[in-house]
């Protein structure tokens, strides 16, 4: 299973009784085995990498992922795409990520999604998820 580490940067008390937490993601990490739940459960982990090379990525498609951010955003009249770096692989698959959570509603797609270490087949699925987007906005 995988997960993240991170850290709770902030926590506001509600009148409810409920609570406002303010999250920073810090690594993606494989959850290995449960070792414990009281009070809340733990488990032994392993930093997911990605070894992926950026200068060994298909350039072509790298830069395909940065017109279809840029058509995408000036077709909903968003500044994510300043959120949307492409010059690593890190960042490449940060990129990928957020579009994905923003755009996809199934959780099956997304676990697979975000279960995947291939930068590659992430910038692939996400273009296609661009490109359905993309398709659906100029309908309209």
């Amino acid at each position: 299973m995988t997960g993240s580490l991170g850290l709770v940067r902030s926590c506001v008390d509600q009148t409810d009784g409920t609570s406002i937490l303010m999250l920073e993601g810090l690594k993606r990490v494989v959850l290995d085995q449960r070792v414990g739940g009281k009070p809340y459960t733990t488990w032994k982990y392993q930093t997911s990498h990605n070894t992926d090379d950026y200068e060994m990525l298909d350039q072509p498609l790298v830069e395909n992922l940065r017109n279809q951010i840029q058509q995408l955003n000036q077709r909903v009249g968003s500044d994510f795409e300043l959120y949307c770096s492409t010059s690593s692989v890190v960042e490449i698959t940060s990129t990928c990520d957020r579009l994905i959570e923003m755009t996809i509603q199934s959780l099956s797609f997304k676990k697979e999604f975000f279960d995947c270490l291939s930068t590659e087949r992430k910038i692939k699925q996400t273009l296609d998820v661009i490109g359905t987007i993309n398709g659906d906005v100029s309908k309209t």
